[in-house]
């Protein structure tokens, strides 16, 4: 859960074990025991001590994997982390709306998190080494954990195989043209009329990762909406996009600065309203295709094909992949 990641209060630490040059503090088994039980419910009374033995023995097997010349490039942890990160960005639905939540820009959670996964990555790979050669049978599996007693077994999430088809609502062609003409309102006001980018998106942008910091945002080339990123990127320190639309809405964007792969922009962002009507007009598209699901008319992938609007998911026949393992 991106959710448990971020926003956890300051808490006094203190050092609790160390593992070679690596010492474990009080607040690292603090947060996994919070996004754990943010993930997975209820958890048993000594699980601090779970986290704080899981900790450790993944800090030997990095000690040892160093003795034993166990490498993990560089490119290897970047694609962890941007994957990762493309995992919080779909659990937030949004850049702005991760970086507002965890109060910190990608760049600074990449920073945060690179040693994380550096270490976990290295533990995996030191394991898996470490165990290449170990030879077990099924009997003697069974035989091991049939002698555990029930209450004793960890918690461990259901596994499933999932598929989805989504039928986002379609948007009022006049709402649609209303939010448009907002947009080149106030684009007027603030080119024309002289207003403030800056308070004029406080006071009307619908984005509330940078609304209250005047628009202003950080972007990256590779990193975010492609139409924000092309219509910036043709501006001029100072200049001021047309109206655009992106998958998010209606845009004017104001070029702060460049730095090469990154801007930092203002923007403000007006979202066309969904109507309960066009909700209700989804829902009965939706009822009827489950019919025809039913009824055998159509099966799932061919239901995936003919109505799902959802590009991610329709690339897969409608299953929903794991964003971390693939």
């Amino acid at each position: 859960m991106a959710t448990a990641a971020f926003g956890q209060p300051t808490v006094a630490d203190k050092i609790i074990a160390q593992v070679g040059n690596k010492i474990i503090l009080q607040s690292e088994v603090n947060e996994q025991y919070v996004q754990d039980k943010a993930a997975y419910g209820s958890l048993p009374d000594n699980y601090k001590c779970y986290v704080l033995y899981t900790l450790m023995s993944q800090q030997i097997l990095v000690e040892q994997a160093v003795r034993d010349s166990v490498i993990v490039t560089d490119e290897e942890v970047e694609s962890i982390l941007d994957q990762r990160i493309r995992y919080w960005l779909g659990e937030y639905g949004s850049r702005e709306a991760l970086e507002a939540a965890s109060g910190r820009t990608i760049y600074q959670l990449k920073d945060d998190f690179r040693p994380v996964f550096r270490d976990k990555t290295i533990a995996e790979r030191m394991q898996a080494q470490v165990m290449e050669h170990v030879k077990i049978t099924p009997a003697e599996i069974n035989a091991f954990f049939n002698k555990i007693p029930t209450d004793s077994l960890p918690l461990y999430p259901a596994i499933v195989e999932m598929g989805q088809i989504v039928i986002k609502p379609d948007v009022n062609p006049e709402i649609d043209k209303l939010a448009k003409e907002k947009l080149e309102g106030i684009r007027k006001d603030i080119v024309d009329g002289g207003k403030s980018f800056q308070s004029m998106a406080g006071i009307y942008s619908m984005d509330p990762g940078s609304k209250d910091n005047g628009g202003e945002l950080d972007i990256n080339r590779k990193e975010f909406d492609p139409q924000v990123v092309a219509a910036a990127f043709r501006l001029q320190p100072g200049e001021i996009s047309p109206v655009f639309k992106s998958s998010f809405g209606y845009h004017i964007v104001q070029m702060v600065r460049r730095m090469g792969e990154e801007a930092r922009i203002r923007h403000i962002l007006i979202i066309p309203e969904i109507t309960n009507y066009d909700l209700q007009q989804s829902m009965k598209k939706l009822d009827s295709v489950r019919a025809d699901l039913l009824s055998g008319k159509l099966n799932f992938q061919e239901a995936v094909g003919k109505y799902s609007n959802d590009d991610q998911s329709k690339m897969t026949g409608g299953m929903v992949v794991h964003p971390e393992t693939g």
